[in-house]
């Protein structure tokens, strides 16, 4: 016997599907994501784009990608490697670190940079909006 569960209500869940209690701009937001890209933009994601962003052409490693967006590092990783097998993002691995473990860096690709501007632009413009 099969039983199947009926979905959540939409008060039950947050736009996202997850957090109850987000705000409409924060929905606003994730619809901007299902048009755009096959990665729910969360907040979180939105501040690993921007800490990707702040000088896009400089790759920066895991830590400062956490340090900027104030995220953990079981957040920011999973971001990344979403991000990474999209396409929106490279990293190469240190070749060598005699004292520390080998750090991995990550860039956004001229295609995840557009694509990353254009939704933070997009996203701030909804919050604006919505004040």
């Amino acid at each position: 016997m099969t039983v199947t569960r009926p979905p959540p209500s939409d008060e039950s869940l947050g736009p996202d599907g997850g957090n109850p209690g987000e705000s409409a701009a924060s929905a606003e937001v994730a619809a901007i994501a299902s048009r755009n890209m096959q990665i729910p933009l969360t907040m979180p994601t939105l501040l690993v784009l921007r800490a990707l962003l702040t000088e896009p052409t400089v790759a920066k490693y895991g830590l400062e990608i956490i340090r900027a967006s104030g995220k953990p590092p079981g957040t920011v990783y999973p971001i990344l490697h979403r991000l990474e097998s999209l396409g929106w993002v490279t990293s190469v691995r240190e070749v060598s670190a005699a004292d520390r473990a080998r750090r991995r860096y990550y860039q956004l690709t001229p295609t995840g940079r557009a694509r990353a501007e254009n939704i933070l632009a997009q996203a701030r413009m909804r919050l604006i909006d919505s004040l």
